[in-house]
C-alpha cells in the first residue's frame, strides 16, 4: 500500500513539475494569447528545469545512475514484485544500474543494506551458505554466508540456535546475487531450489552446514539477481 501511494503521489508531482517546466504556471489560453511565456513564467520554467538537472547530476555523482521517470517506474516494479515475494532477475549492460536497483530496494523494503554475493569474485556456491570456524573457547560453529543470512536473519549458527531455542522471531534480508551467470550453475540451482520451497518459519538444513538446524524468517526475505545479456 505504501509503494502504491508513493507511486501515485510521485506521478502526480512529476506531472505537475513537467507541466510547470513547459508553461511556468501560465494557462494554455494566456500562453497562446501572449504568443509564448513572458519573462516571469519563463524564469519559473527555467528554474524547475535547472533543479531537475542538478538533481540528476547529484544522483550520478553519488550512485553512477540517474533515476529518470522511466527508471522510477522500473524501480516501482522491482519493489512491488519483491515485496510480493517474487525473486527478480535484472538483465542489462554494465553500468546500467542493476546493482543499484537491488541495493535501493533493500533500503526501501528492509531499511538496511543488502547481503551481496558476486559470482565474479567467487563462483563457489559454498561461500553463499557458510563455513566452520571456532571461538576463543575452541567451540566450533558456522558463520553463515549471504544466502543463509538472508533466509534466516542470523549471522551464524550460535545466533540461529538461540533464536530457535527462545522462540525469537527474526527478519530476513534482501540478497543481491551479482553476476549470476558466473556462479557454478548446478550447485547454485540446488541451493536456490531448497530456498524456493521454504515457507516462513519452516525448519530446514543445507548439507554444507551439517548438524545445523535453520529456520526460515517470517518476513523480509528477498532475492534479486543481476547479469549481463
Amino acid at each position: 500500500m505504501d509503494i502504491s501511494r508513493n507511486q501515485t503521489e510521485r506521478e502526480l508531482a512529476e506531472a505537475t513539475t513537467e507541466s510547470l517546466e513547459v508553461s511556468g504556471g501560465m494557462d494554455a489560453k494566456a500562453k497562446e494569447t501572449r504568443g509564448g511565456l513572458d519573462q516571469e513564467h519563463a524564469d519559473i520554467a527555467a528554474l524547475l528545469a535547472y533543479e531537475r538537472i542538478v538533481d540528476y547530476h547529484q544522483q550520478f555523482k553519488k550512485d553512477g545512475v540517474i533515476f529518470t521517470p522511466s527508471r522510477e517506474k522500473l524501480m516501482d516494479r522491482v519493489l512491488t514484485k519483491t515485496a510480493d515475494g517474487t525473486w527478480m532477475q535484472l538483465i542489462g549492460e554494465t553500468g546500467t544500474g542493476k546493482s543499484t536497483f537491488a541495493k535501493r530496494a533493500s533500503w526501501i523494503l528492509n531499511v538496511e543494506p543488502a547481503q551481496i554475493a558476486s559470482g565474479e569474485e567467487s563462483g563457489d556456491v559454498r561461500q553463499l551458505i557458510g563455513s566452520p570456524t571456532a571461538d576463543f573457547n575452541k567451540r566450533t560453529f558456522y558463520n553463515f554466508g549471504p544466502l543463509v543470512v538472508s533466509l534466516t536473519g542470523c549471522q551464524n549458527s550460535i545466533e540461529m540456535e538461540e533464536a530457535i531455542k527462545n522462540g525469537t522471531e527474526t527478519s530476513g534480508k534482501l540478497l543481491l546475487l551479482d553476476e549470476l551467470n558466473k556462479f557454478d550453475q548446478d550447485a547454485l540451482f540446488g541451493a536456490l531450489k531448497i530456498a524456493a520451497n521454504l515457507r516462513p518459519g519452516e525448519i530446514f538444513n543445507f548439507k554444507e552446514l551439517p548438524g545445523v538446524k535453520l529456520r526460515m524468517a517470517r518476513r523480509g526475505v528477498a532475492i534479486v539477481a543481476t547479469m549481463n545479456p
